[in-house]
């Protein structure tokens, strides 16, 4: 049985609750974590506001992880989109568009060699409407998950709290690992005063959650989760 800790985080391009945009900042938070695999939201890649950074790949660096990137929307110079860091070999991804026809969004999606196990993990940043969001879900992203005969675990920035209809469909066909929360935090954003829990991580029946815990940070305008995860 293969035990691992997932962790999602939107990272606002490296900018703090202060205003201040410090990577670095972000990547001690994402190494007090000691994640196996983390899901990254608001990624910047080589855009002027963020110094043309490569922020996937600088996190990667000195977290000694792999990586892959997911664009969502491109600007004349760089991009934004999500990313995934792994500390174990990615041997397959794809980069799944979702219905939205006015603010682009992606599903990232890795298959991870673990030990022999290869694991199908899905990253994704939900749209602001509601209808939109319901879409994304019952459309793509859910028919996406269930259709892997293994091991699966979704994770993102979901822009929705728990009694919305796409996060009840969710759980309705998923294990929302919340439910092993052990700390006293509950909600996700925003990072100070948190009122809505609105990041999320999934898994399948092929995964059992044994832990789940929201950490204190500054760093990004939402609070990252890690969630502990057993592989049957």
């Amino acid at each position: 049985m293969q035990k691992l800790r997932i962790a999602s985080y939107n990272i606002q391009h490296g900018k703090g609750m202060d205003g201040v945009l410090d990577l670095k900042r972000t990547s001690q938070v994402l190494s007090q974590m000691d994640a196996d695999v983390i899901f990254l939201q608001e990624v910047d890649m080589f855009r002027m506001p963020t110094h043309l950074v490569m922020q996937v790949q600088r996190l990667a660096f000195d977290l000694g992880m792999s990586w892959i990137y997911g664009s969502v929307r491109s600007y004349p110079i760089g991009s934004y989109g999500n990313g995934i860091l792994s500390r174990y070999p990615i041997v397959k991804i794809a980069n799944h568009i979702l219905p939205d026809a006015i603010d682009p969004r992606r599903c990232l999606q890795a298959e991870i060699m673990i030990k022999g196990t290869l694991l199908a993990v899905f990253n994704t940043h939900l749209g602001l409407k509601q209808d939109v969001r319901l879409q994304q879900v019952q459309n793509v992203i859910l028919p996406l998950v269930l259709s892997i005969p293994g091991p699966s675990i979704l994770g993102g920035d979901f822009n929705a709290t728990v009694n919305r209809p796409e996060t009840r469909l969710l759980a309705e066909n998923l294990t929302d690992t919340f439910c092993k929360n052990s700390g006293p935090q509950t909600n996700t954003f925003p990072a100070i005063k948190p009122a809505a829990r609105i990041d999320y991580i999934f898994t399948n029946h092929q995964c059992m959650p044994s832990n789940y815990f929201i950490m204190d940070s500054m760093a990004s305008d939402h609070l990252p989760i890690t969630a502990e995860i057993e592989i049957l």
